[in-house]
C-alpha cells in the first residue's frame, strides 16, 4: 500500500504560494499556519474565535500571515474570507477545509424517553464538519479554478478522521460527518478535472491527535502504547499534499511490501483507478491518507485494490461497467 512519513518531508516548492484555511487559530489549523509560513509561503486564515487568531498573528509576527473572522456555517462569510484572500495576494493556490468540532452530547442516550426526545438536538458537529466543510470547498475551488492557467497546480484538501471509515462508538455526527467528507472527496475527483480546471483533491483521515479536543483520552492512548499524532505531523501532511505536483508526486509516495519482499501495490483484475494519472489532472489527487504517528497510508488505492474481495468477484465486475457508464453520462442536472 502507498504511504509516506509526514515526519521525514520537507517541501521544497511552496515559497510565495498562497494558502487559505478554515479554523486556524488553534490545534492543527495553527500549526499548519506556522508551518507554512515558516516555508515561505503566505497564508490566509479564517476563523470563529477572533482572540485566538489575533494571538496567533501576533505570537508569529510574519507578515505573510493573515486573518479573517469566518463562521464556516455562514456562505456569505466563507465568500468573505476568500475575496479578502484574492484581494491581498491576488490569487489562491491551495486550499484547506481543517475547522471542525467533537461530538457535542449524545443523541442516542440511553436516558432519553418519549418525552425527553420530543427536545429538537444540538447539530452543530453536522453544521461545522460537513456543511461547513462544503460551503468551503465549493467557493474554494471556484476561486482557485477562476484564473487557473493550464499546468498550474492548485489544490483542496478536506480534513476527515479516521472515523470516517472505521467505526467510533458515541460519535454519531461527528462520524457521520467524517463520512461525508469521504463521500465529497469521492465525487469531487470525478468532476474536477473538467468542472474545476484540474483542480486537485485529497483528504486528510488522522486517527488520535494531540489537542485539546482529545485530552480527556490522551492518558489511556498513550498508556495503551498507540502511536499518535502530533498536530506538526498534520501541518506537514496538509504541505506535503499541496506541494505534490506532477514533479513531485512520483517521489513522495513509498510502497509497502509483505515481509517475503513481495509489493503489494499491484493493480486488481478489474483495472483499479491510479488517482495519480485521473485524466485532465497531474500530480497526487483523489486519494484519502490515513495518518497515525505521522505516517500517511493511502487507503483509497487499498479499498480500490481489494474491491473485489470485500465485496466479491461477480458485483466488483458489475461495478466497474457501471462506473465507466457514469463517468461517460454523469447525473443530468435539475432544477
Amino acid at each position: 500500500m502507498p504511504y509516506f512519513n509526514a515526519r521525514t518531508c520537507s517541501p521544497t516548492n511552496l515559497k510565495d504560494k498562497v494558502f487559505v484555511i478554515s479554523g486556524g487559530s488553534t490545534g492543527i489549523g495553527a500549526a499548519t499556519v506556522d508551518y507554512l509560513a515558516s516555508l515561505g509561503a503566505r497564508v490566509v486564515f479564517g476563523d470563529l474565535n477572533r482572540a485566538a487568531s489575533e494571538s496567533l498573528v501576533e505570537k508569529l509576527k510574519s507578515p505573510n500571515v493573515s486573518f479573517q473572522q469566518c463562521d464556516v456555517r455562514q456562505y456569505q462569510e466563507v465568500v468573505a474570507l476568500f475575496r479578502y484572500a484574492l484581494s491581498e495576494h491576488g490569487r489562491i493556490d491551495h486550499a484547506v477545509a481543517n475547522a471542525g468540532v467533537i461530538e457535542q452530547g449524545n443523541w442516542f442516550d440511553k436516558s432519553l424517553t418519549i418525552d425527553s426526545v420530543e427536545q429538537e438536538p444540538n447539530a452543530l458537529v453536522l453544521d461545522v464538519n460537513l456543511k461547513g466543510l462544503i460551503y468551503f470547498s465549493r467557493v474554494a475551488a471556484v476561486y482557485m479554478a477562476h484564473d487557473k492557467s493550464p499546468g498550474e497546480d492548485k489544490t483542496l484538501t478536506l480534513l476527515s478522521s479516521a472515523a470516517g471509515f472505521i467505526e467510533s462508538r458515541n460519535l454519531f455526527l461527528y462520524q457521520c460527518s467524517k463520512h461525508g467528507v469521504l463521500g465529497l472527496l469521492r465525487t469531487c475527483r470525478l468532476a474536477f478535472p473538467d468542472a474545476m480546471k484540474g483542480v486537485r483533491v485529497n483528504a486528510l483521515c488522522p486517527s488520535f491527535v494531540r489537542t485539546t479536543m482529545t485530552k480527556d483520552i490522551a492518558a489511556s492512548w498513550d498508556a495503551a502504547g498507540l502511536p499518535a499524532n502530533e498536530v506538526e505531523d498534520l501541518a506537514r501532511a496538509i504541505a506535503m499534499l499541496a506541494a505534490a505536483d506532477s514533479a513531485t508526486a512520483p517521489g513522495l509516495l513509498e510502497v509497502e511490501k509483505r515481509s517475503d519482499g513481495i509489493v503489494v501495490n499491484e493493480m486488481n483484475s478489474t483495472g483499479a483507478m491510479q488517482w495519480g494519472v485521473v485524466e485532465g489532472q497531474s500530480g497526487l489527487t483523489g486519494r484519502a491518507f490515513y495518518l497515525e504517528g505521522g505516517v500517511c497510508w493511502d487507503i483509497e488505492e487499498g479499498l480500490d485494490r481489494t474491491r473485489h474481495l470485500w465485496l466479491g468477484e461477480q458485483p466488483d465486475g458489475q461495478i466497474v461497467k457501471v462506473q465507466q457508464l457514469m463517468r461517460k453520462v454523469g447525473y443530468r442536472e435539475r432544477d
